[in-house]
């Protein structure tokens, strides 16, 4: 086995590090769920966050020859103090003690004010699930990503939901953060980020909300995402969910014109899978989630 050292990424290694993820993720017992498939996704998300320095890389480069040999990395909220973590990506073999020098480095580099990690592995990543929990992460939940494929035929959708106005902001953070506490986004930040990649769709009755779709397209990318669609619980049973996901679809699949849709849902939201399935979303990958509290980590550099 060659020796390797650990250092920062530069923006110029983002080619290599997307290649040594693409090949991790194209097998389930590497894959880490939260960083996406395909080379030029992975790459584009990467500049994407670097952009707006919301994303950072540590390093394994070998010593005799350069090569590549593992990356961990995450992207970042600061005013949120989270993290979501990629990785750990280590060549077969390799896994330990790179994979401990590789977060023990990405702690150094993380912006001091994320307090708060979290990762996503597929079901089969034994191995990442071993670090993960060796490291003093909790085994949060199952979760499930779906796809679906955009239809021959247009949707059929007689009323589909309006978009989003600025008359329903306080009643639509105030059900998305009820319907989702403590999650990668708050209410603010969603309707913050809405433009011609990101639209939320909302069902009123007055001046309630009574449920909302966040639907979204990466730069460049041919795929869209569900990212999130709440309603609230005295409105449910009486089809809004329905209306509310094929209004995601029409904009996503006919205005988008992406060829693929995906989201993902804990294991315990049976109605909510039931929906997607009825939809024509097809299970893709399981996984589980992991998160650590970095409150209390104080972080001693010997640099």
């Amino acid at each position: 086995m060659h020796t390797s050292y650990i250092r920062p990424a530069r923006r110029d290694d983002f080619p290599r590090i997307a290649a040594l993820i693409d090949g991790q993720n194209k097998t389930p017992e590497t894959q880490c769920l939260i960083s996406g498939e395909g080379y030029e996704s992975i790459h584009r998300q990467m500049v994407a966050y670097a952009n707006v320095s919301e994303i950072c890389f540590a390093l394994a480069v070998g010593d005799d020859d350069g090569r590549l040999v593992g990356a961990f990395g995450s992207e970042f909220d600061e005013e949120l103090g989270r993290g979501w973590l990629w990785g750990p990506f280590v060549l077969a073999g390799h896994l330990e003690p790179l994979a401990s020098a590789l977060f023990e480095e990405l702690l150094e580099i993380l912006p001091p004010t994320v307090r708060q990690l979290d990762s996503f592995l597929h079901a089969a990543n034994r191995q990442g699930h071993r670090f993960y929990l060796d490291h003093g992460f909790r085994k949060d939940c199952l979760a499930h990503v779906y796809v679906a494929d955009r239809p021959e035929t247009p949707l059929a959708l007689s009323e589909p939901c309006p978009a989003f106005e600025h008359r329903d902001a306080e009643a639509l953070i105030a059900l998305h953060d009820a319907t989702f506490p403590n999650t990668y986004e708050t209410g603010p930040g969603m309707i913050a980020k809405i433009d011609a990649a990101h639209q939320v769709f909302v069902w009123t009755a007055g001046e309630d909300v009574l449920g909302y779709v966040y639907a979204t397209v990466a730069e460049g990318s041919t795929e869209g995402c569900v990212d999130f669609l709440g309603v609230r619980a005295d409105a449910r049973r009486r089809g809004l969910g329905r209306r509310l996901l094929l209004t995601a679809f029409k904009w996503l699949f006919e205005v988008k014109q992406v060829v693929r849709v995906s989201l993902a849902v804990y294991d315990d939201q049976t109605p909510a899978r039931s929906l997607y399935e009825a939809a024509g979303f097809r299970l893709k990958h399981s996984g589980w989630s992991y998160r650590r509290d970095l409150t209390g980590l104080y972080k001693i550099s010997s640099r």
